[in-house]
């Protein structure tokens, strides 16, 4: 699997992407286990399996759900948003996402929310 154009590492925290409204849009976010890799000094990644990712780009007048893909052991999300979905998005507007996470218990958490300006010119992360 690849993930490309917008791609982040960042545990937890606010992230903001900037796109063109109609633009084919990859959020690729990857979970790291903050202890393990201070500890290593590598990048330890998070086993995500078994936890269920809902990212949702939330505006005024639409929720725009991504359709997911996911790279379990290495603690990978990507998230895409096609051309059509984000054609509805109003050009030089501001919205938001979140990534809601839910555990093997039902216990949900968001581990990463940020904004999205639509009618930049390059992705910035």
């Amino acid at each position: 699997m690849s993930c490309s154009q917008a791609s982040v590492d960042y545990t937890y925290g606010h992230i903001d992407f900037t796109f063109n409204q109609g633009d084919s849009v990859i959020l690729s976010f990857q979970f790291l286990d903050d202890e393990a890799t201070e500890r290593t000094g590598v990048d330890v990644p998070i086993d995500i399996t078994g936890k269920i990712f809902s990212i949702k780009m939330v505006t005024p007048d639409n929720v725009l759900a991504a359709v997911l893909s996911r790279e379990d052991a290495l603690g990978i999300v990507c998230a895409e948003f096609d051309q059509k979905e984000t054609d509805k998005l109003a050009d030089r507007s501001k919205h938001h996402y979140k990534v809601l996470v839910t555990d093997a218990d039902g216990r949900e958490f968001t581990p990463v929310v940020g904004h999205v300006r639509i009618g930049g010119h390059s992705i910035v992360c």
